[in-house]
């Protein structure tokens, strides 16, 4: 069966969408964010562990802050519904921390472009475990698209 072909404009019409717009802002401001956080790890006097360390636990009090704000004012209830789970939200919360640990100290490390590029070799980990629980289809498209990270990848690794 052959593959269905785009229109010019059905592409600009996609690309131009409210959900395409929304990943590519919120892919933005990420990167701003790690250009920031590599900035502020930076400005710290200390060694490598500490300066990660410092600003990961401001960016950690300024988003629950944030966040907790936001459920608050637009969903009430659902902050006790949350808290009713701590013991969960615990174990997720330390390993979310222990992953950020990690990016925050190979950004005070290395260029953060550089480490955020690496980095998305957690898109072929996140797919290969999806595929191996969940029994899940493998899409030529898929398959097309982690061949794409892993040369980018490389061209990075060999052109930096």
């Amino acid at each position: 069966m052959m593959g269905r072909y785009y229109s010019l404009k059905e592409i600009q019409n996609a690309i131009l969408s409210k959900p395409a717009m929304i990943g590519l802002l919120s892919g933005l401001f990420f990167g701003i964010a790690s250009v920031f956080y590599r900035a502020s790890s930076l400005s710290i006097s200390g060694g490598v562990l500490i300066q990660a360390a410092y600003t990961l636990a401001v960016a950690i009090i300024i988003q629950t802050t944030l966040t907790a704000i936001y459920i608050i004012y637009r969903e009430p209830g659902q902050i006790f519904k949350i808290l009713r789970y701590w013991k969960t939200a615990t174990l997720v919360g330390l390993f979310g921390m222990l992953a950020s640990a990690s990016w925050f100290t190979a950004m005070t490390i290395e260029n953060a472009a550089h480490v955020r590029a690496l980095g998305q070799l957690e898109i072929i980990f996140a797919y290969i475990t999806t595929l191996y629980f969940f029994r899940e289809k493998v899409l030529k498209s898929e398959i097309i698209g982690c061949l794409l990270i892993i040369l980018g990848i490389f061209v990075l690794l060999i052109y930096r």
